[in-house]
């Protein structure tokens, strides 16, 4: 399923292709992410506890997140993993980044 939001921070705003499809895979979660038309995948863990739900997305150090319903918690990492790569985006924005593809 896939949920668009707002315009994203990623394009200055001009782009409205915000989204994010979760898919449980049995033992881990994947989260794919679309902004300005660029799909991001990352898998993400589900932590149970008797407070709720806690989620984390291990290839992004110190994103997580967190709900009382297993739904609110998804819900909740898509955000961060959004505010993650704009954070990410703010702090280099005269670096020289460049992409690297990798087939696992």
């Amino acid at each position: 399923m896939f949920a668009v939001g707002p315009a994203c921070n990623w394009c200055s705003g001009g782009c409205v292709s915000r989204r994010l499809r979760v898919t449980n895979y049995g033992d881990f979660w994947a989260a794919a992410v679309t902004i300005c038309g660029v799909s991001l995948r990352y898998s993400i863990v589900l932590h149970k506890s008797e407070e709720g739900y806690a989620v984390s997305c291990p290839a992004l150090p110190g994103c997580w997140s967190q709900g009382a319903s297993e739904e609110e918690a998804m819900e909740n990492i898509r955000d961060a993993i959004r505010e993650y790569l704009a954070a990410i985006k703010e702090t280099l924005p005269a670096a020289d980044v460049r992409e690297v593809e990798v087939n696992v």
